[in-house]
């Protein structure tokens, strides 16, 4: 059986909780409510959203940083197989700007040590480590054409390059960072890996196209 409304009668009017319900699914409804948040409301919002967010990062780092071993392990090992093999270690970058980048950087740091340790003119490291570090004291037994004079201060190459005196980091495969103090000059280069007997030739080469930089510079 249903009821049915009498004619003309008046509809019985919905109370609060039904008008409540009725606004709360709307959708027009909802974006209206949506739009009455004051704007200390939405700065709220967004400083609860933040700090979740910054409470997730610091969580994933420290569950990170108690694998960073094992991490750094599955990653490294392939390198330490190969230093292992009589045929030699390769090495790789694993980004594509990455030669690139470690060239800038090695580049920078060289340039400090040019000026003296500064950079742009604030003091970053003491000019008397500086200069004590790129002073020969004592002999290099590895040799490199066409630089003569070839010694060893603190973690950097002495020797002269074209009758200039200089100092370079040494890495393999004629990795050079190499620093002209007198003429404030500082070459980085870049190199691949080749095999240790072609290690030789390839360290000459690029030390000759430094040496002619030198030159040009002089």
């Amino acid at each position: 059986m249903a009821l049915v409304p009498f004619p003309g009668a008046a509809k019985p009017a919905p109370d609060d909780d039904d008008d409540r319900h009725i606004h709360l699914t709307d959708p027009d409804a909802l974006e209206d409510a949506g739009a009455k948040m004051s704007f200390l409301d939405h700065l709220d919002e967004l400083r609860k959203r933040l700090i979740a967010c910054v409470w997730g990062l610091i969580g994933g780092c420290a569950i990170g940083f108690l694998f960073v071993g094992r991490i750094q392990d599955f990653i490294w090992r392939p390198l330490y197989n190969d230093l292992q093999n009589t045929s030699g270690v390769k090495f790789m970058y694993t980004a594509g700007f990455e030669p690139f980048m470690l060239t800038m950087k090695i580049g920078a740091l060289a340039g400090l040590m040019a000026d003296g340790g500064r950079w742009d003119g604030t003091p970053v490291l003491p000019d008397a480590w500086v200069a004590d570090s790129l002073a020969p004291k004592g002999p290099a037994t590895w040799r490199v054409q066409p630089m003569t004079d070839i010694g060893y201060g603190l973690l950097w190459f002495t020797g002269r390059l074209h009758g200039q005196r200089v100092a370079w980091a040494w890495g393999y495969g004629a990795q050079f960072a190499l620093i002209a103090p007198d003429l404030k000059l500082v070459v980085a280069t870049a190199a691949t890996s080749p095999p240790p007997a072609a290690v030789p030739a390839q360290n000459e080469a690029v030390m000759t196209l430094v040496g002619r930089l030198v030159q040009a510079a002089s």
